[in-house]
């Protein structure tokens, strides 16, 4: 399941901004699924396969740009065959929608050999004792 962080320098004070903002953030997934979609085994993506995270820089972070999308995704061999193409796509698609107070923008498109299951352990939370071993 892919993975995007994008770290904004600042979150926008003017109300229409921040709105901007929201709906540029809520596009995300759709255009992150449509770039890095493949044919591989299960390199097939739809935009609920994706999370995004956003987040401002601590006290100590150091930040180039204003607006910084990491997007975190499994390696397939179609996607690494045309990464540099596939990550200019998201940008292309992300950054025009970005409000104008983020006037300088990066994307650094990670592609791992990993693994991802999606099992999930079901705890009874009808019975308070029931423990859990947490």
């Amino acid at each position: 399941m892919p993975h995007a962080n994008l770290k904004v320098r600042f979150l926008p004070t003017d109300a229409s901004d921040y709105s901007v903002l929201q709906s540029a953030v809520q596009a995300l997934p759709a255009i992150i699924a449509e770039c890095l979609n493949c044919d591989d085994p299960n390199g097939q993506l739809i935009q609920t396969d994706i999370e995004v995270k956003v987040e401002t820089p601590g006290p100590l972070d150091i930040m180039r740009y204003d607006a910084e999308l990491r997007i975190e995704a499994m390696d397939f061999p179609s996607r690494t065959a045309d990464k540099d193409k596939r990550n200019q796509k998201i940008m292309d698609a992300f950054a025009p929608l970005l409000p104008p107070c983020y006037r300088t923008r990066h994307s650094w498109l990670v592609l791992a050999n990993a693994a991802f299951t999606d099992k999930v352990s079901m705890v009874d939370r009808r019975t308070p004792s029931s423990s859990t071993g947490f």
